[in-house]
């Protein structure tokens, strides 16, 4: 059986343990009772495709999936594209465990074309591996958006690209807006009940997200609206890391 890499999400400090305790019931949900049969994303596909399109090229060589949920996004790259190893990185064990796992081994995915990670998006241990990092809605999670994006630019090699799907807001949008939501509880993925102000689930302004890609010395290939649901905009994001280090970061934090 193929090991985990365990790199141990449980300590890191900027995720609330809720949001770690809510996902790993919401996957082993999802490995039972039925909703174990893989189910693709063909929406975020979309948005793979649409980045590498605006990128010119196929995405190839290390690949780091992060908060990968069912796998579907790893499968996809594994079967469909010419890498060299995707890591699926998710933050709780019943979905690497079981539900990617699984996953894997449904898709008849070679044991060498990935690896199951358990681990955090603040802590990512490999530095300077990664050709393309993709994250399909998870950087929102982030409680340090800085430290999140920073954590991906140094897993980068020069020149390589974040690939996100990341839900926003207005830069207009006021502080209590954000007050009202972390007052109410969710079902979350329709499974379980949750206290929003148990989780971290931050519809981030648009100027945040821009301030923080600029700040951890990313450039912007794009910033685009995709979808619009209410006052929820989603984006699609293309960041590459430059070619070679910066000597410094204008007006970094």
């Amino acid at each position: 059986m193929k090991q985990i890499i365990n790199w141990m999400p449980e300590s890191d400090p900027y995720t609330k343990k809720g949001e770690i305790e809510v996902h790993s019931i919401i996957h082993d949900i999802m490995s039972k009772d039925g909703h174990h049969k893989f189910k693709s994303k063909q929406n975020r596909i979309n948005v793979l495709e649409q980045a590498e399109k605006t990128i010119g090229k196929h995405i190839s060589g290390n690949v780091l999936d992060i908060g990968c949920g069912n796998g579907y996004a790893s499968i996809f790259l594994a079967k469909n594209r010419q890498i060299d190893v995707v890591h699926s990185m998710e933050c709780n064990r019943p979905a690497i465990d079981d539900l990617v796992r699984n996953h894997f081994i449904q898709a008849g995915i070679d044991d060498e074309k990935y690896d199951l990670v358990l681990g955090s998006f603040n802590n990512i241990k490999m530095k300077q591996f990664y050709n393309y990092v993709i994250s399909l809605g998870a950087l929102h999670h982030s409680s340090n958006l800085l430290k999140t994006v920073s954590e991906i630019y140094s897993s980068l090699q020069y020149g390589g690209y974040l690939i996100a799907h990341e839900p926003y807001m207005s830069s207009f949008t006021p502080n209590q807006k954000y007050l009202q939501k972390d007052s109410t509880s969710k079902k979350v993925q329709g499974l379980v009940d949750w206290k929003e102000s148990n989780r971290d689930d931050h519809f981030f302004r648009e100027c945040e997200w821009l301030t923080a890609f600029h700040h951890a010395g990313f450039n912007i290939v794009c910033f685009e609206c995709e979808s619009k649901d209410d006052d929820i905009l989603n984006a699609i994001v293309v960041l590459q890391k430059p070619h070679e280090e910066l000597e410094y970061i204008p007006h970094k934090w």
